[in-house]
C-alpha cells in the first residue's frame, strides 16, 4: 500500500485517521470486486505491476537501442577518420 500523503496523519484525530483507513479499505475492496487489482512485485526498493514493469522495460530497451546506434555511428566515424576518410566526403 502506498500512502498518498505521508504527512496527512500528522495532526489528525484518531477518528479522522480511522475514517481514512476505512476509506482506503473500501477503495481496495471496490477495486478487488471489479477485478482492477494487479499483483505487485518488489524489485529493489520499488514495486511494480506487470504492466508497469513491461512499460519500464520498453523504455529501457528503446534507450539501449538508441545508445547502441549512436555508439555504432561513433565507431564508424572513428574508423573513417583512421583511414583518412570523412564520412561526409563525396
Amino acid at each position: 500500500m502506498q500512502i498518498k500523503n505521508p504527512s496527512a496523519g500528522m495532526g489528525m484525530s484518531t477518528q479522522e485517521l480511522m475514517q481514512e483507513i476505512r476509506d482506503r479499505k473500501n477503495e481496495i475492496y471496490d477495486k478487488a470486486r471489479k477485478g482492477e487489482l494487479e499483483e505487485r512485485f518488489q524489485i529493489g526498493s520499488q514495486s511494480y505491476t506487470v504492466k508497469e514493469w513491461e512499460r519500464l522495460l520498453d523504455v529501457f530497451d528503446a534507450s539501449q537501442d538508441k545508445f547502441k546506434a549512436l555508439l555504432e555511428e561513433k565507431l564508424e566515424q572513428q574508423k573513417a577518420a583512421q583511414r583518412g576518410e570523412s564520412r561526409h566526403d563525396n
